[in-house]
């Protein structure tokens, strides 16, 4: 028997159980006290509770020209859903305007991470070079 335990308030899954017995996975609200279950198979990775049914997690659709670009040169991503957090070289922003513009003096590979839940976590890793 397949389970899946969430969270209420947002649908995002905490634990995938599969069991020989329904009591065996309402077990696990003790470690999770304030989830609620659903019994269905669940993808935790690309899925998520609403309404007690499983959804597929949207993709953010980043539109950016090129991850690659020369040194001061302006990487510019557009399409950031309202809340983000972004990882990026040096710290972490929440982006409400839509977009992001980034740029390095130095030469290198930078990794940005763009989180908004129930969005599928997205990854850029930017490639700064010399002209």
């Amino acid at each position: 028997m397949y389970g899946c335990l969430y969270k209420p308030d947002t649908g995002e899954v905490l634990m995938t159980v599969d069991a020989p017995q329904k009591a065996d996975i309402e077990l696990q609200l003790q470690v999770y006290p304030d989830a609620s279950i659903v019994f269905k198979k669940v993808d935790a990775a690309t899925q998520y509770i609403e309404a007690e049914e499983p959804k597929d997690r949207p993709l953010m659709n980043l539109q950016y020209e090129d991850h690659e670009i020369d040194v001061s040169e302006v990487l510019r991503v557009e399409g950031i859903p309202t809340g983000t957090t972004l990882y990026y070289p040096g710290g972490q922003v929440q982006v409400d305007d839509g977009y992001i513009e980034w740029s390095s003096i130095e030469e290198g590979s930078f990794y940005f991470r763009f989180i908004n839940f129930p969005y599928m976590e997205a990854e850029i890793n930017a490639i700064v070079r010399r002209a």
